[in-house]
């Protein structure tokens, strides 16, 4: 049952470094999480988009005080996003996502 939590964290733990540097950023640039705008996770290639998707989700289990979820749940809530962003795309991201988690 730690698996897909123990996976989780293992990705968000070695994608942080993507999220601070969204598209366009200078290297080295530090990059608030809250400054992603949707269309900036939509221009990441798909696997880029999947490790930011896993970091979002990571946060937001941080935030909620739990490390147990489950994967259905968690797949819904990824493909509400992928279309809330695509109709939003100048909507804050990861506050975006805390939206759709409610």
């Amino acid at each position: 049952m730690l698996k897909p939590i123990h996976s989780l964290i293992v990705t968000a733990s070695l994608t942080i470094p993507l999220l601070h540097a969204p598209v366009g950023a200078a290297a080295g640039e530090v990059v608030e999480m809250n400054h992603y705008l949707c269309k900036d996770i939509m221009r990441m290639s798909g696997e880029e988009r999947g490790v930011a998707l896993g970091v979002m989700h990571g946060y937001a289990l941080g935030k909620t005080g739990t490390t147990s979820f489950k994967s259905d749940e968690a797949n819904a809530l990824s493909n509400n996003f992928i279309e809330y962003c695509l109709d939003n795309p100048t909507a804050k991201a990861l506050e975006s996502f805390q939206k759709l988690m409610k």
